[in-house]
């Protein structure tokens, strides 16, 4: 982890063994907490959820999970110094993370991809920030992009030719 602070931001499954699993074992194992919870609420093209919210096996959401470093005190609700890591005192250059965020998006045609949340993400960090996507499924500009399939998703014919 970095020494300043870095936000870990982790898609995780509707199972609450799973959940619990993160939660309880891997958080703490990896010296993280968990921050905030944001969610994917997935629409059909006319605005209606993709399934009903009660049906336990198959909900129509997906949960990213903002984690922050155990050792580090909560980010303050603005930037405190350059993005080189915090001040003297110990805070963070970090913005404060909102609880709870609803993205409300169509999911795309491919399974399992996943909306690019650079954007909402951005602007709760320094400036400077490196970011990284790891077992990414495709580039990012401004991003570094780590996986196996780091290219799935780059294929010709998701593309769409802009008009000049």
């Amino acid at each position: 982890m970095h020494a300043g602070g870095c936000l870990v931001a982790m898609w995780v499954t509707n199972r609450e063994r799973h959940r619990r699993f993160i939660e309880q074992e891997l958080l703490p194992g990896w010296g993280l907490r968990h921050l905030a919870t944001w969610h994917w609420l997935k629409v059909t093209d006319g605005g209606q959820p993709v399934g009903r919210l009660d049906i336990e096996h198959r909900r129509p959401y997906e949960s990213l999970l903002l984690c922050w470093p155990a050792h580090l005190p909560d980010p303050p609700g603005a930037p405190a110094a350059p993005a080189a890591g915090g001040d003297a005192s110990g805070g963070s250059c970090f913005h404060v993370l909102r609880e709870p965020l609803v993205v409300v998006a169509v999911p795309p045609a491919s399974h399992s991809r996943k909306p690019h949340l650079g954007p909402l993400l951005l602007p709760l960090l320094p400036d400077g920030a490196r970011c990284l996507e790891m077992f990414a499924r495709e580039l990012h500009s401004g991003w570094t992009s780590w996986g196996n399939e780091g290219l799935k998703f780059q294929s010709k014919q998701r593309f769409q030719r802009r008009r000049q």
